[in-house]
């Protein structure tokens, strides 16, 4: 079946969080709150003037409460880590994708968040200004992340040499997740170096909690 692209506006619950992979991949990682705001009638019941017309100004309260995870790869993980902070009002296009794994004690667990094609400030209430970049290829033809002038540091990297001491990848990465990563290690010229698959894994639950939750 075909996966058509879905739009969500809400606020960022939190600032991005810029993770780099043991293959010097970069993922970033948006926790947005979203809701529908519907008239609260029984706020604007009453009636103020002599001729029952009501001049209060409408009421509104929020409902279908959503928390949701947002994930995007490599340079678009850089410039959201740049650009977006807590708070901020954001238009969301991406796929919704849930994904399946098994713990050692083989209990399985769910994971269901946004793989974000575009993102968006809600121009409302703010008003922003831009900056184009010009990407950057190696000799195999690969973009390779630009950091860029004020270059920031990963919340966190898994290619420190004191992690490098496991094997593999996260239980709750993708094929597609595994496919850029790879990229990004061609584009280093380097082989994928391993990792601490303890900390990968308890990460992996740790999301898979507060999505749960």
């Amino acid at each position: 079946m075909s996966q058509y692209p879905i739009t969500l506006t809400g606020r960022l619950t939190r600032d991005p969080i810029l993770t780099k992979t043991s293959t010097g991949a970069y993922k970033a990682k948006l926790r947005v709150a979203s809701s529908r705001r519907i008239p609260d009638r029984q706020a604007d019941a009453g009636v103020d003037n002599t001729e029952g017309h009501n001049t209060k100004a409408p009421q509104w309260r929020d409902v279908d409460h959503l928390y949701i995870d947002v994930e995007m790869w490599n340079q678009f993980a850089i410039n959201v880590r740049k650009s977006l902070a807590k708070g901020m009002p954001l238009v969301i296009v991406g796929s919704l994708v849930t994904e399946q794994w098994r713990d050692d004690q083989g209990a399985d667990h769910f994971r269901t968040y946004i793989k974000a094609q575009y993102v968006g400030l809600d121009l409302n209430r703010h008003v922003i200004g831009t900056k184009r970049l010009v990407p950057q290829y190696n000799q195999e033809n690969i973009a390779v992340p630009e950091l860029g002038d004020n270059a920031i540091e990963p919340d966190v990297d898994h290619s420190l040499p004191q992690q490098q001491v496991g094997a593999g990848d996260t239980a709750a990465d993708t094929a597609a997740d595994r496919y850029l990563a790879a990229q990004a290690a061609a584009a280093r010229g380097g082989e994928e170096e391993a990792f601490d698959a303890e900390v990968e894994e308890e990460a992996a639950e740790g999301e898979s909690a507060t999505v749960n939750a």
